[in-house]
């Protein structure tokens, strides 16, 4: 995601979620997010670039 060392996975999160979602899906494995976690990141991606969002994630904030 373009950090030069660790960062907890909260700080892109909030900051960029378009870009921590882009990254997430393919790594998912990698970092845990709660039902309700899942649920506010996906609104804040639909907000921002609801294209990015993938038909599944549209389906569960019932956009899609």
């Amino acid at each position: 995601m373009g950090y030069t060392r660790p960062v907890q996975a909260i700080v892109p999160y909030k900051a960029k979620p378009v870009e921590f979602y882009k990254w997430w899906i393919d790594n998912e494995e990698k970092v845990y997010l709660t039902t309700e976690e899942k649920i506010k990141l996906y609104d804040k991606v639909y907000m921002e670039s609801p294209k990015i969002l993938t038909k599944n994630h549209k389906k569960l904030i019932d956009k899609g």
